[in-house]
């Protein structure tokens, strides 16, 4: 019974982090899309002439019930499918599938600051930390100067970096089991999704 209590508590801190990032969003304390569509900058140029046109491509094309093989719109054309940034079969982009491209890009850009901060808060918590100790661990990095800055115009990055702290639980359970067992899983689709949505520096 001492458990209930223990995950009740820890999903609600899970979903007021979940919370605090879509505040964070909605507060504009990044770059907001619709307000800066024409007015390109260095710090959003390549969101505006790389990512966005890129979601906007992909939907039409499954929209018409073809995969986005071939990209004729950018540069003199690139293979859509193929181009590890594009993030064309990497789950979470599904957004993109289903609403207009700016408004998928920032449900993408929350949801992965969420993921980012529930998946350092567990990491922390099974280093053994406090409640309190993961919950700062938690904002620290899903608020950090390196996310929060590629949030305004690189999907790819933030996607990436999410699942950092879900790889390293992983080993540590690993570890300390001294056997691989279910955490196998989770390490899998933590080294998997970094490589799915497009930036293989962070991979």
């Amino acid at each position: 019974m001492a458990r209930r209590p223990t995950a009740i508590r820890d999903f609600a801190i899970i979903l007021a982090l979940a919370v605090a990032a879509l505040c964070f969003w909605q507060l504009r304390i990044m770059d907001p899309a619709e307000e800066e569509r024409f007015r390109l900058s260095l710090t959003n140029a390549d969101f505006f002439t790389y990512t966005e046109p890129v979601f906007i491509g992909a939907r039409r094309v499954f929209e018409a019930g073809q995969l986005p093989l071939w990209n004729p719109y950018q540069g003199n054309g690139h293979p859509t499918l193929a181009s590890i940034p594009a993030g064309v079969l990497y789950p979470l982009n599904f957004p993109a599938l289903v609403l207009p491209s700016d408004v998928a890009i920032e449900v993408i850009v929350v949801l992965h600051l969420a993921l980012a901060g529930a998946f350092m808060y567990a990491y922390a918590r099974v280093l053994s930390l406090s409640r309190l100790a993961s919950v700062a661990a938690a904002i620290a990095f899903m608020f950090s100067g390196f996310l929060s800055s590629r949030a305004i115009w690189f999907t790819p990055a933030i996607a990436a970096c999410a699942w950092a702290p879900l790889a390293l639980l992983s080993i540590e359970r690993i570890l300390a089991d001294r056997k691989p067992g279910v955490w196998v899983v989770p390490l899998g689709i933590a080294v998997a999704m970094p490589v799915l949505a497009g930036w293989l520096q962070i991979w």
